[in-house]
């Protein structure tokens, strides 16, 4: 066979999609997410391959970097706002930790999608099936994982007198906004689902 004989057979090759293999997450590796303006930073080390289990140390930036916190999980996606008030004077940095890309095809009530901390504390914290609103059908389903949130909208109101707030948008078309003091849901608005979701069993 001359070389270039062999050519339709590679490119009908490639055109054939690899399912299984985009499909596949990336596996954890350490890493460091900022804070706005870069006051703060958190560095976030997985103890295993997949997972949450690790340990993410936040830090405020100095001449010497000083320990704030330490927590007892590895997020792939942290989000930071180095100096919140409460309100009642105190001022302290508030994280937000999103869970890995669930495996499965449909929301789990045992599966971590968002988690907000305040002041080295766990205030509250939401799994696929809270944010999918008890309905299953409420994910986007590839060949082996699901997804709940189409869109990481971010904090919000940081520097203002009203509330600080974090927003999301699911797959199915819902804004929701949690105050990041309480991680409570504040207003939920209905915007457009997401055209390309997979479809779930």
């Amino acid at each position: 066979m001359k070389p270039l004989d062999f050519l339709p057979f590679a490119l009908a090759a490639l055109a054939v999609p690899h399912t299984a293999m985009a499909d596949d997450e990336a596996s954890n590796r350490p890493h460091v997410a900022a804070g706005q303006y870069g006051q703060c930073f958190a560095h976030s080390v997985p103890a295993e391959y997949y997972g949450v289990d690790g340990r993410t140390d936040l830090y405020a930036v100095g001449e010497e970097n000083k320990l704030l916190h330490s927590y007892d999980w590895f997020a792939q996606r942290i989000f930071i706002a180095c100096n919140v008030s409460d309100g009642k004077g105190v001022i302290a940095p508030a994280v937000v930790q999103l869970g890995p890309w669930p495996r499965g095809h449909a929301p789990e009530d045992d599966t971590l999608s968002i988690a907000f901390h305040y002041d080295g504390e766990r205030v509250a914290e939401y799994s696929t099936l809270d944010i999918a609103e008890g309905n299953p059908k409420n994910a986007s389903c590839s060949v082996s994982h699901y997804t709940v949130i189409a869109i990481v909208d971010g904090f919000s109101n940081l520097y203002s007198d009203a509330a600080p707030n974090f927003s999301l948008t699911t797959v199915d078309g819902r804004r929701l906004t949690f105050n990041i003091l309480t991680g409570a849901i504040v207003k939920v608005d209905d915007t457009a689902a997401e055209e390309s979701r997979g479809a779930c069993p």
